[in-house]
């Protein structure tokens, strides 16, 4: 019996090798960067933006650790990566410029431009372990992976974005910060100041751009005195608002800064009488008649009130 040469051999694997590449980068399978010398390719069947499946068009990148980007692809399968997405390498016979990630180097990924967490399942269809660092292995190599941009603690900020750009936070929580060193990363953290105020209070109403209210750079879920008065906000009567004097005309708790009724308001007794407390000022207030009111406080106290622009209450019986 005839046998085949070692170079003939080693030849035809080597078409065949060529072959199952060239399938995999068909249409609708995979999608590389035909100007990329050499690629890595990332499948997901689990693939989350805040909690829910990644709708269609949702936008995915890869990048390299000096944040050059090396990959794109939009969702057209709502929570997959299908077809796979390419990653090229950097380009040996450029050394001056930078196109991606050498090999061996970790990638990094964002959906909608959020930092997302990544979880590989497989690298060539071998399970791997999930702690495992995502890299650029060898040309033509496909990882399976999770991707997610979450939300750990609900406080509607995603976990890549308190984990200032570290990516991996599910698998390594030490690398994300503490901001009150309690020992539970920012991610995972209701309140990551620790100045008894919830992050979800705190970073405004558009948790992707965290309030900074004295514009220092830190935003005010992790910014212990978030107006820069000198007073630290568990401390302070007016956390977002300069008071360092801590001035409260009325005694109510709340600064003079930022009561809207700083001046003393009185409880009606016989036609006038002492200060109410801040409970019992509570609003709304309803009209019942011209000029008169009923809030919180008259409900408490079985009052009627006629309220003047100063607040002061005179009974109505």
């Amino acid at each position: 019996m005839k046998t085949r040469p070692l170079s003939t051999t080693v030849q035809v694997i080597g078409l065949v090798s060529i072959l199952i590449l060239l399938v995999l980068m068909s249409p609708g399978l995979i999608q590389a960067d035909e100007s990329a010398p050499e690629w890595v390719f990332f499948i997901s069947n689990n693939t989350t933006f805040l909690d829910q499946p990644a709708p269609v068009g949702t936008v995915i990148k890869a990048f390299d650790p000096e944040d050059v980007q090396c990959g794109e692809l939009t969702v057209s399968v709502e929570g997959k990566i299908q077809p796979a997405m390419s990653c090229q390498r950097d380009d040996p016979t450029t050394p001056a410029v930078d196109e991606g990630p050498e090999p061996g180097e970790g990638i990094f990924f964002t959906i909608n431009d959020l930092p997302a967490m990544v979880t590989p399942h497989s690298l060539n269809f071998d399970a791997v372990s999930p702690e495992r660092a995502v890299t650029w292995t060898a040309f033509g190599d496909i990882w399976e992976v999770d991707l997610k941009a979450a939300d750990s603690d609900g406080d509607g900020i995603p976990d890549g974005l308190e984990c200032s750009g570290v990516i991996s936070p599910a698998a390594t929580p030490d690398a994300c910060p503490d901001t009150d060193d309690d020992g539970t990363p920012d991610f995972q953290d209701a309140d990551s100041d620790n100045d008894g105020i919830p992050d979800s209070v705190e970073v405004g109403p558009d948790p992707l751009n965290p309030r900074d209210t004295d514009g220092d750079g830190t935003p005010d879920y992790r910014d212990a005195d978030s107006d820069n008065d000198k007073i630290l906000d568990a401390d302070d009567n007016c956390p977002l608002t300069d008071n360092p004097g801590q001035e409260d005309s009325d005694g109510d708790g709340l600064g003079d800064a930022c009561d809207p009724t700083p001046a003393p308001a009185i409880r009606p007794v016989g036609g006038y009488g002492e200060s109410l407390s801040p409970l019992e000022l509570l609003g709304p207030w309803t009209i019942l008649a011209a000029g008169v009111a009923v809030g919180i406080g008259a409900v408490l106290f079985g009052k009627r009130c006629l309220l003047n622009i100063w607040g002061t209450c005179r009974t109505i019986w």
